[in-house]
């Protein structure tokens, strides 16, 4: 049986077995070998037996959970080599090693969720951050640099270079209960901050469309795409306004199909700049902001102005067919006489 063992991989109850064979050996005295040298032996088994509790007992960080102001200080530090950045899971292990000195006192959950949040602001807050502002900068620097020729002057023997790309190769780093993918935060924000600067002008919304593309072949970001309608700036509009004297907005406004949204009309021998739009959105957000009662109003005044439009239409429909008639009633009496 012992022999057995040994032919084996090296597991913890293999090893259990194989003692327990020697020492029924030892004690019936069938076994005439050195015991030092078996002993030796023995620990050296017992070893790659335990490989696995040995090392998670070396490697058990649970006291960063007492140092973890420390936290934040070095995932700084790890975000600012690109050489120890793969490093940062590892980084994210050991603290969450705090989480077993944690549940071996018996705390109760929210304190688990919020030791973890923790962690997960320290990456967002040291690491990410930083990453997305970086990037940003970057692909301003490098799409104004093109438009503004002499402006923006960049040193690379200076301020260095630093390849960007590798931190958003990353795998999303693995947190107890849940992932962190930095790859996609950082798109997330680029594509926010882009919608929010593309509702300047047509030139600064064609340079973050250059941004946008840039990122995609710089970092392989596929960001959301920005739709706007054009030339047009948001306007507070009040439902209540348009509701009391729909007579006057229609009178002042014409709806372009194409583009969905009401273009103020330009009265006749003024020229204007800038006119207003009302767009879908513009509405939607004037209804959020009254109540579910007011809305309901609303939409009955509207039905009742249409209304009239369609009967004053109807009439005039009739009228021009009865009038068309008697004329060519009179033209064919004048004609046979």
């Amino acid at each position: 049986m012992s022999l057995q063992m040994l032919q084996g991989g090296g597991g913890r109850q293999r090893h259990l077995i194989f003692l327990n064979s020697l020492n029924v050996l030892q004690s019936i005295g069938s076994l005439d070998l050195d015991l030092l040298r078996v002993g030796k032996l023995m620990l050296k088994l017992g070893t790659v037996a335990n490989f696995h509790n040995i090392i998670a007992d070396v490697t058990d960080c649970s006291f960063l959970y007492w140092r973890r102001e420390m936290m934040e200080n070095l995932f700084s530090i790890v975000y600012m080599d690109v050489k120890r950045f793969p490093w940062i899971q590892y980084l994210v292990d050991a603290f969450s090693d705090g989480l077993r000195f944690l549940k071996l006192g018996n705390v109760g959950k929210l304190t688990l969720e919020a030791y973890e949040k923790q962690i997960e602001y320290g990456v967002k807050n040291e690491i990410v951050g930083p990453l997305c502002r970086d990037i940003e900068t970057d692909l301003r620097l490098h799409v104004h640099s093109t438009y503004l020729k002499g402006s923006v002057v960049v040193n690379p023997t200076k301020t260095g270079v630093r390849n960007l790309s590798w931190y958003l190769q990353i795998k999303p780093l693995l947190l107890p209960s849940k992932l962190i993918d930095i790859s996609s935060l950082v798109g997330n924000y680029l594509s926010s901050a882009f919608y929010n600067h593309s509702t300047m002008s047509i030139y600064d919304r064609k340079i973050y469309l250059e941004m946008q593309l840039l990122a995609g072949l710089k970092y392989g970001l596929m960001l959301d795409d920005i739709h706007f309608v054009g030339n047009s700036v948001a306007h507070n509009i009040d439902i209540n306004e348009i509701v009391q004297d729909l007579h006057a907005f229609v009178e002042n406004y014409s709806y372009n199909i194409y583009n969905q949204v009401f273009i103020e009309n330009v009265p006749k021998g003024q020229n204007k700049k800038n006119l207003r739009l009302i767009g879908v959105e513009d509405i939607a957000r004037s209804i959020t902001i009254h109540s579910l009662s007011r809305t309901c109003q609303a939409l009955d005044s509207v039905s009742q102005f249409l209304k009239q439009i369609f009967t004053i239409l109807s009439q005039l429909l009739q009228n021009k067919f009865w009038t068309g008639s008697s004329k060519e009633h009179i033209f064919l009496k004048v004609y046979f006489q």
